[in-house]
């Protein structure tokens, strides 16, 4: 079992499940994680790729967060994620779509999200350079891409869309935190 570890969800468990290939982030890594972005949670409309338990786009919605779109190509999890948005009183805001992430960027709109968290297997090269365009044509100005990463993972962007870069490393996790500028459309 996992836990949310902030906002009005403090405390309560996340179920996850056996046997599938699912590493939910570390309570400590998520809690370094939202205290990097500190006030960039309230009120954002996020987007949750990759999303597993969903153990992200809840504490996000937890810390105040208005909207979470959640992507998890795997049935089995996205269940799994159904049961926690429900377990959590989420249901209302919190949207899943079970597809692959490169299916549901294209149809996320323009400037409609404020914060992008994604945590995908460490053994998958993401994101490539159509990930990076369709990124930076989804956030707001000013607003924030999240890559949970492993640690010796040299994570590569397009210097022109982004303003800002802060990155730390926790154990074996590299949490890399884009900060988008308002410089076209990379």
């Amino acid at each position: 079992m996992i836990h949310v570890m902030g906002g009005t969800l403090r405390g309560r468990r996340l179920k996850t499940v056996r046997g599938i290939q699912c590493r939910p982030s570390l309570g400590r890594t998520r809690e370094a994680l939202f205290s990097m972005l500190g006030d960039r949670v309230a009120g954002a409309h996020i987007l949750d790729l990759f999303a597993g338990t969903g153990a992200l786009g809840i504490e996000a919605l937890s810390r105040g967060a208005l909207s979470a779109t959640f992507v998890e190509y795997h049935r089995p999890m996205a269940r799994i994620l159904k049961e926690n948005l429900e377990n959590c009183g989420l249901q209302k805001t919190g949207r899943i779509l079970i597809q692959s992430t490169d299916r549901a960027l294209p149809s996320i709109a323009d400037r409609s999200k404020g914060l992008i968290l994604a945590d995908p297997p460490y053994d998958l090269i993401w994101p490539k350079p159509e990930d990076w365009r369709q990124l930076g044509r989804i956030l707001i100005p000013a607003g924030c891409f999240v890559l949970e990463a492993r640690f010796d993972r040299l994570i590569e962007g397009p210097e022109s869309l982004w303003v800002e870069r802060l990155g730390r490393v926790y154990g074996d996790t590299r949490l890399e935190i884009f900060i988008r500028g308002d410089i076209g459309d990379g």
